[in-house]
């Protein structure tokens, strides 16, 4: 069985190093979606839910949008790009973020419901993600105007689109 992509946290002070960086990689690079997650919160039920993120390049996240949620993003490794979409899929906005580049931005917060994807823009990113909680899954629509996640050639045909 493979190993899960998801590390939960049981402890009542978290750290993260540089060597839980390269395990979150390395479970990201070998899970079947191309990502990966460390749960730094408690617990689902926990007011905040912070994770760090692990995507590969060939990760897709499909276009969502959280009720009742705000969500931040700070980048640690890697460029990402937060895409922001209209009711009608028609792109609204979009946030570059870098860890290195000193052009780019390191934090992107959406305050409001909106729709919105990440995309890897390196081969690997890793970044922070705060949202509050507690966490159910209900609180997630998908866009009804995006591919599903196991529609690769779609999959494809929207990232293309996306990056022009």
């Amino acid at each position: 069985m493979p190993e899960s992509p998801i590390i939960y946290n049981s402890s009542e002070v978290f750290e993260l190093s540089k060597n839980d960086l390269s395990v979150l990689r390395e479970l990201a690079e070998n899970a079947d979606l191309k990502r990966s997650r460390i749960c730094l919160h408690l617990s689902e039920e926990d007011s905040v839910q912070e994770m760090v993120i692990g995507l590969c390049r060939s990760s897709y996240i499909r276009p969502h949008r959280h009720v009742g949620k705000s969500e931040s993003y700070h980048i640690i490794e890697g460029k990402l790009s937060v895409i922001i979409f209209d009711e009608s899929g028609q792109v609204t906005q979009r946030v570059e973020m870098s860890a290195n580049d000193a052009h780019l931005n390191l934090i992107c917060r959406l305050s409001k419901e909106a729709w919105h994807t990440v995309i890897p823009r390196t081969e690997y990113v890793a970044f922070h993600e705060v949202t509050n909680g507690p966490f159910k899954r209900s609180d997630s629509e998908y866009a009804s105007w995006a591919p599903h996640e196991s529609d690769s050639d779609a999959i494809a045909l929207f990232l293309e689109k996306l990056s022009k």
